[in-house]
């Protein structure tokens, strides 16, 4: 039986960089988070920031989003070259 994801809102998932729920911080990873033994960091299985869950449109989504906010960085910062 699947286990329905955590719903997040856009707002969260766009902003919280964390996005830690109570499911994926009480999940037992495995390792001791030792040198010898670190811990092996994995997707709960109902983790809303997994993207490998989401629709294939709202990842096109978050990546269009993503690669706007840094084509604006891009211009932002050349915009004072051209002034002078």
């Amino acid at each position: 039986m699947d286990v329905l994801p955590t719903k997040l809102s856009k707002f969260r998932l766009l902003f919280d960089h964390a996005r830690i729920t109570d499911r994926v911080e009480s999940h037992q990873y495995e390792g001791s988070g030792t040198e010898k033994d670190p811990y092996v960091v994995t997707w709960v299985t109902d983790d809303p920031g997994n993207p490998y869950i989401w629709s294939k449109r709202y990842r096109w989504l978050m990546v269009s989003i993503a690669s706007l906010e840094v084509l604006s960085v891009a211009f932002a910062s050349s915009a004072w070259s051209g002034m002078s």
